[in-house]
């Protein structure tokens, strides 16, 4: 009977699994990479720089990324002169922050926000796809290096990062642990 449960159980988990990998299946992905992949072209990005992404774009699709962001986050890229090398890595980074544990919007978001920061330093150019390359793998150094469960975008969590004082935040209080006078034991 223990056997009969235990079978039925890793045959479940086996359907599940399953299930899920068919929620995207490659035939959708490919579907939605030419789909971007014209989107791109008609923004003027280069062929060459589409074939050059092809893997990254089609594992963010795997990994659930909407094409509607993909195509709006390649369209910042393009609009704002990033190309060739530049745009190359930029995509290479936002796959490797989503592979990473950023969520797709996050990852996204990073995007957009390295380019306006860059922008509002004045970095135009070839200096704006550097200045964007260079803010975004410090997003992703500082997602990899913070807690586990943190939201990446929520600067104001790690206190490096931080723009408000330290004075201004308030204290965190923890409340002492109770005791149990009848067994002794904390609750």
């Amino acid at each position: 009977m223990k056997n009969k449960i235990l079978g039925v159980i890793a045959l479940l988990t086996i359907a599940g699994f399953l299930s899920i990998k068919g929620a995207y299946p490659a035939a959708d992905i490919d579907k939605n990479f030419d789909e971007i992949s014209a989107d791109m072209r008609a923004k003027g990005i280069e062929k060459t720089d589409i074939d050059a992404v092809q893997n990254q774009l089609k594992e963010m699709l795997e990994r659930g990324h909407s094409p509607e962001s993909l195509k709006a986050t390649m369209t910042d890229l393009s609009d704002n002169g990033i190309k060739g090398n530049d745009f190359r890595k930029t995509v290479d980074l936002m796959n490797e922050i989503e592979r990473n544990g950023a969520s797709a919007d996050d990852a996204s978001n990073m995007v957009s926000r390295a380019i306006q920061d860059s922008k509002d330093e004045g970095k135009e150019g070839a200096g704006l796809a550097e200045s964007t390359n260079k803010k975004l793998k410090q997003m992703y150094e500082d997602q990899k290096n913070s807690k586990p469960g943190m939201d990446v975008s929520d600067k104001s969590m790690n206190m490096e990062n931080s723009t408000v004082p330290e004075r201004d935040i308030p204290e965190r209080t923890v409340p002492e642990r109770a005791t149990d006078t009848r067994r002794g034991m904390n609750k």
